[in-house]
């Protein structure tokens, strides 16, 4: 059951909003509290923040999954560790490598033990046993003992607050939500954005408002988000 917030992010008590009807037969049951870190707003959770979810959903015999497609670069905004997030008391989370810099790789890890005995055949049953995937998961071993994965997600996250100052006060140009990884979300004039979609791969997040989201990969230069900006300036009307 999607759960509608400002920023993206869950709070005990927009939790408790959808904790109704328990133990009716005739009603569907949560077992789960899905969260992704970062949202998919661009914004991060707090190590408080995530402690405080875990510790709500524990008191009423649910689990937390954190979806960590960008886990890394919540990192880089939190200075954290990975240890740090799976220290808050949740029971799975997936460790995303395709966004930061792998050629393909996303990780699953188990903190609950009592979810891990029937992982490996879930596995297969979810069509998710690639062939030869020691190859793919041998990507994690340089990727996190080199600290590669930090370098990347923090240059990410680097680029999206550099292309958010560069815009934020150009006229008709609102950053709609807090910068925290590599995510900027704006709102520009329907023209401008229209123009931009023929030189620039990117979404539009609210037609009605006219809301986009600008994402900054991990091999993205400065040059090529001045690039952008630049063309953002030109479409702008005058």
């Amino acid at each position: 059951m999607p759960i509608i917030t400002k920023d993206g992010k869950l709070t005990p008590e927009l939790i408790a909003t959808e904790l109704y009807r328990l133990g009716n037969e005739h009603a569907s049951q949560p077992t789960c509290v899905y969260i992704s870190q970062t949202t998919e707003l661009g914004t991060c959770y707090t190590l408080d923040e995530l402690r405080a979810i875990t510790a709500y959903a524990k008191e009423r015999g649910l689990f937390v999954y954190v979806d960590g497609a960008r886990l890394s670069n919540a990192c880089a905004t939190l200075g954290c560790i990975f240890k740090d997030i799976a220290d808050t008391g949740i029971d799975i989370l997936s460790l995303g490598g395709t966004k930061n810099g792998m050629l393909i790789g996303e990780c699953i890890v188990v903190l609950n033990p009592a979810l891990d005995t029937t992982m490996k055949y879930l596995r297969k049953n979810h069509m998710q046993l690639g062939s030869k995937l020691r190859f793919i998961s041998a990507q994690f071993i340089h990727w996190l003992q080199s600290g590669l994965w930090l370098t990347l997600a923090s240059h990410a996250n680097e680029m999206a607050t550099y292309l958010a100052n560069q815009i934020k006060d150009l006229p008709n140009v609102t950053i709609t939500q807090k910068v925290e990884s590599n995510a900027v979300f704006a709102i520009l004039p329907s023209d401008t954005t229209a123009k931009l979609h023929k030189d620039f791969h990117f979404y539009d997040w609210d037609l009605a408002t006219g809301e986009i989201r600008l994402m900054m990969s991990f091999d993205i230069t400065k040059a090529q988000v001045d690039q952008l900006v630049e063309k953002i300036k030109a479409y702008l009307p005058a």
